[in-house]
């Protein structure tokens, strides 16, 4: 963030600074998760009660491997304490290999 206030606003402040500050409002670095651009909290929610309707005999659970290429995805961003660090971003992660082993009762 220093580098980030001087170089772009030409602000001049020290690390211990922005480190009180962020205490004293309650901001911590955590890792950060990255949210699909096209994910809905709605559909989530219509998806889980509709799972509810379904019995464990109906269930198969399939265990995505996901090989891809390097991204360079951010991993840690800033977020009010006890909110998780959440960013949108595309999650296109270029070509891909996967391994799909399913898994049911039996």
């Amino acid at each position: 963030m220093v580098y980030h206030l001087y170089h772009e606003w030409d602000i001049l402040v020290y690390q211990s600074t922005i480190s009180r500050i962020l205490k004293r409002r309650r901001i911590s670095s955590k890792v950060a998760e990255r949210l699909g651009l096209g994910q809905s909290e709605e559909l989530r929610q219509h998806w889980l009660a509709d799972l509810l309707d379904l019995t464990a005999e109906q269930l198969v659970y399939i265990d995505e491997t996901l090989f891809n290429q390097t991204t360079g995805w951010r991993q840690r961003a800033y977020s009010p304490i006890g909110t998780p660090a959440r960013y949108h971003a595309d999650r296109t992660r270029g070509r891909s290999w996967s391994i799909l082993p399913a898994y049911t009762l039996e």
